[in-house]
Parts: structure tokens; sequence; C-alpha cells
């Protein structure tokens, strides 16, 4: 199950973010996130994630465009880099920092 956390700073996805798990996140929570001026989606905890979860992730980053939210990611997993690059979209992504640990195989 995927699980959204908010904080302060923004908020956190937990869990697999995958074609399976998205449709569940709730759409308030995330309009109401993305009215203010700054948000920052910690992703250290996704656990899974495929196509749908990046398509998801690219749709966060139109709404907050248009909300004029500035939006970034931190602690992507390696995964998660290697489908961006695959699919030609991690130029896409608003990327603060990521933990570089994850990248060691």
């Amino acid at each position: 199950m995927l699980h959204f956390n908010l904080s302060e700073s923004g908020g956190s996805l937990e869990g697999p973010l995958t074609r399976h798990t998205v449709t569940l996140l709730n759409k308030n929570k995330f309009s109401a996130l993305l009215k203010k001026d700054k948000v920052v989606l910690d992703l250290s905890k996704v656990t899974k994630v495929d196509t749908a979860g990046l398509a998801w992730l690219i749709f966060i980053i139109e709404q907050a465009n248009f909300n004029s939210c500035n939006l970034s990611f931190v602690n992507l997993s390696s995964d998660l880099m290697k489908l961006a690059k695959l699919c030609s979209v991690d130029t896409f992504l608003p990327i603060v920092q990521y933990n570089t640990a994850k990248f060691s195989n």
C-alpha cells in the first residue's frame, strides 16, 4: 500500500509507486499541497516504481507548474532514476538531491 505523509516542507511517499497504487492516492491532499509556494517531496521510502508511478510524478510536476508551486523531489532510488533515464524523462524531474549511496550496487 502506498502512503502519503504530509510534513512541514511538503511530504513523502512510502511504499510501491505503481499502476496498482497511484489510483489510490488522495487527489485532494495533493491539490492542497501544491497550493504552497514551495514543496519538497521525499521519495526515499518508495519501495518499487513502474512507468505508471513515473507518469504520476510527471503529472504532479505539471500540476505544480500550473499552480506556480516550486516542486522538488529528494532521495530518488536508483530504480526510479534508471527508469526515468530509460524513458528519457530524467531531465524533467526537479531533483534537488538524491541519495547517491543507493546507486552503489
